[in-house]
């Protein structure tokens, strides 16, 4: 079982979580419902001691420790993981507490096949009862995927496999960070099924954002804001009558699915593609499509994980070479002067994957501040991005404004 007495954490003198109390039994599974940067994933990752730190009451001046401090107490699968050796936490992990991650990027080894990621978990955990074949069969994971590396995977299909490789060794415990954040309905409906299996033997925490998946898969939900459990109670309870407003806002926000009927403005074409085809060795991802794209358009890619949607953005971003057909840009859109990137430097580009996509060793102020710097072309590949002028930090600002983010000084640094 799961039970957090007093769990407090912080990074310097700024609290992430304050003084939650939870209790999670065999069988059952405890939603945490919570806005993004209410503290859920910083909860998940201490419950397994992925967070470098110590305990608070080590600390002499705790204002001045720039790093991660908590108090309290977790016990998970019968072991106080706060106060646990590093030798108990490497036989807890993955034993007896499974964890799935959000940053399904980061989660598979990208040299490895899947037949390879499952049979070097059967070997690490001695499990000689059953083959990378039965695995794929008993999750109801395509036969196909097999000799794949992650590279050549959806998003829904790495969740998948990862939600296998974290039920094989049958762990007491399972952490469920986020796990339907980015896919689509049926690969939704494929994971929660995964989730499933073999519930009744192990306690579960479910990180998310998503209320109907809380109410539909929990047995009880927490509600987290700002660190603190403002609310908790059964999903029944929670639909009909919740107490606390930021429940009620989560729980019963509108939702207004109806499309717009304004026509949108005309506008010169910006993007053509014409007969674009797109393979991964004998697989092919893309076959002859061709659309336009005008400006004050917004088109919107829709299908199944695997269908090509990723691959699709990366070509048009030019951050994959073209193997077969056109893709072609308005002049409006191609930079001035000659640029060394493949791709213009007027096109935005998200990735699903947001904690690939940042710099792990830059700050958020400096992040932002090299992006506006290579927008502006003033920064050279061996500069450092600054951004302590008036100039720089004022648009900083502003972005994080216009995305509502706060601008304070503990988070840009």
């Amino acid at each position: 079982m799961i039970e957090l007495r007093n769990l407090s954490l912080s990074v310097g003198d700024t609290a992430l979580l304050q003084d939650i109390n939870l209790s999670v039994a065999t069988g059952e599974t405890l939603a945490l419902l919570g806005p993004s940067g209410a503290g859920k994933s910083s909860l998940a990752r201490l419950l397994l001691r992925l967070l470098e730190g110590q305990p608070s009451r080590t600390l002499r001046h705790k204002a001045r420790h720039r790093g991660f401090h908590w108090s309290g107490q977790a016990i998970v699968a019968g072991t106080d993981v706060l106060s646990a050796s590093v030798g108990q936490m490497r036989h807890l992990r993955g034993n007896q507490i499974g964890l799935i991650t959000q940053s399904l990027s980061d989660a598979l080894n990208p040299q490895l096949t899947m037949r390879a990621h499952v049979a070097e978990m059967l070997a690490l955990h001695q499990i000689t009862d059953i083959t990378p074949e039965q695995v794929f069969a008993t999750f109801n994971l395509p036969h196909g995927l097999l000799e794949r590396r992650p590279a050549y995977l959806s998003g829904g299909e790495v969740q998948r496999v990862l939600i296998a490789l974290s039920l094989l060794p049958k762990p007491e415990c399972l952490i469920l960070d986020e796990p339907t954040a980015a896919l689509d309905p049926a690969n939704q409906a494929l994971t929660v099924k995964a989730m499933a299996h073999g519930r009744a033997q192990r306690a579960q925490i479910l990180i998310t954002h998503d209320p109907a998946l809380a109410l539909s898969v929990c047995d009880h939900i927490a509600v987290l804001d700002q660190g603190r459990i403002v609310e908790t109670g059964t999903p029944r309870d929670l639909q009909r009558q919740p107490q606390h407003p930021k429940s009620r806002a989560m729980i019963q926000q509108p939702r207004d699915t109806a499309p717009g009927t304004a026509a949108a403005p005309s506008g010169p074409d910006v993007l053509r593609v014409h007969q674009l085809s797109h393979r991964y060795g004998a697989r092919p991802v893309l076959r002859n499509l061709s659309f336009t794209l005008r400006a004050g358009e917004c088109l919107a890619v829709l299908g199944p994980s695997g269908c090509g949607k990723s691959t699709l953005a990366r070509l048009v971003a030019g951050m994959e070479p073209l193997q077969s057909g056109q893709i072609l840009w308005s002049e409006a859109t191609r930079p001035a002067r000659p640029s060394p990137f493949p791709c213009p430097c007027q096109i935005g580009y998200v990735s699903q994957f947001p904690h690939r996509a940042l710099t792990a060793h830059f700050s958020v102020a400096q992040t932002l501040a090299e992006a506006l710097s290579l927008s502006q072309g003033r920064l050279r590949w061996f500069q450092r991005p600054r951004h302590s002028d008036p100039a720089t930090r004022t648009a900083i600002c502003n972005a994080l404004t216009a995305v509502s983010l706060p601008t304070d000084a503990p988070f840009l640094a």
